[in-house]
């Protein structure tokens, strides 16, 4: 595989459920196969890098690399890792990048959800994923359209509360089956549990 492309794929994650300082880089996920799969390609892009492992005090896995070589040529890629200031990287430039990127996005901060409305009985389906940074989803939002003919819905905005603090954060939104379908054939996820519910959630429209 491309080096570039597994880089696509590291920095997504790093931007998602990452952390990136001057002394040290981690990716957190409680689902292993996430945890492999970033190892694999940082193996690609970085060979005989030496990782740490642990969990964090809420129990979820994570592997971590202390080399400032790394972190150095990573912030020269990318300014900030910080979710509030987060833009798409300009070195995310080529159609199979791109996919990694948002791909690895997706799997970390991207939710599948089937449920039925409870006042309706009207099944409702939606693939979105949420991120303080405007900008961010926005530049998101028009690669999947551009790039993947996949419509999004409008940005929204509400506010979310965390150890008593108020914040803004924004969704970007995706709905009906055909915008599904190109997720799942251009981009789609890693994460099991969301392969499973994508598929789920495009087999439950009643065929006519």
């Amino acid at each position: 595989m491309n080096n570039k492309i597994s880089l696509a794929r590291i920095v997504g994650h790093l931007m998602a459920d990452g952390y990136v300082s001057k002394r040290y880089l981690r990716y957190n996920n409680k689902n292993q196969s996430l945890i492999d799969n970033f190892k694999l390609h940082f193996l690609i892009c970085f060979p005989n890098i030496h990782f740490i492992y642990g969990k964090t005090n809420s129990g979820t896995s994570f592997v971590q690399v202390q080399n400032k070589n790394i972190i150095n040529f990573l912030f020269n890629l990318c300014k900030d890792f910080r979710s509030t200031n987060l833009v798409f990287p300009d070195f995310v430039n080529t159609i199979e990048m791109k996919k990694e990127f948002i791909g690895a996005i997706f799997d970390d901060e991207g939710c599948v959800a089937l449920r039925i409305y409870k006042k309706t009985k009207e099944i409702k389906r939606n693939l979105d994923m949420a991120s303080k940074s405007k900008k961010f989803l926005e530049d998101i939002k028009n690669i999947l359209e551009n790039d993947f003919n996949i419509k999004c819905n409008n940005i929204i905005e509400f506010k979310r509360k965390l150890n008593n603090k108020e914040f803004t954060t924004h969704k970007l939104s995706i709905t009906g089956k055909e915008n599904f379908i190109r997720f799942r054939e251009a981009i789609n996820f890693v994460h099991p549990d969301k392969i499973k519910k994508l598929d789920l959630m495009i087999n439950s429209y009643i065929r006519k």
